[in-house]
């Protein structure tokens, strides 16, 4: 789409950039303007789509036909709707996958404790049997020097 000649400035009204950093304000400018307009568009045309829907609610008696509401909004209001539900699905599969996540790893934290007190246990068992062996090997020894 070109700009009428119009709208566009001469080149000697246009301001001379003579650095970066004036480029980068006028570019941040341009940008923001943009985001504006781009914002106030969605705004009017989501307007439209509510005056549209709102119109063919009352003239149909308050019942959610689609018959007067223009067919452009009517797709779109079709896709909007397609989209939530596609977003509503696809967080419900987040959550639970998170859901699932989280018991697993309980689970594994459980099985880990469990595993680390056995180990522990059947250790001071070992060292229980150690130390018996030692207590008896010490006093058979030292009895044996006595007689």
């Amino acid at each position: 789409m070109c700009a009428s000649p119009a709208a566009v400035p001469p080149i000697a009204d246009r301001p001379c950039v003579h650095s970066y950093s004036e480029a980068a304000k006028i570019k941040q400018k341009a940008d923001e303007l943009e985001a504006w307009e781009l914002e106030k568009w969605t705004n009017q045309k989501q307007a439209e789509m509510c005056v549209a829907v709102l119109g063919g609610l009352l003239h149909c008696g308050a019942r959610t036909s689609h018959h007067h509401v223009p067919a452009r909004y009517q797709k779109e209001m079709r896709f909007k709707h397609q989209l939530k539900s596609e977003l509503v699905a696809l967080k419900q599969r987040i959550q639970s996958g998170k859901d699932e996540q989280k018991k697993q790893r309980q689970l594994d934290l459980e099985r880990l404790l469990q595993r680390y007190q056995n180990v522990k246990s059947e250790l001071e068992q070992q060292q229980n049997l150690e130390r018996i062996r030692a207590e008896k090997y010490w006093r058979s020894a030292a009895g044996g020097k006595k007689r």
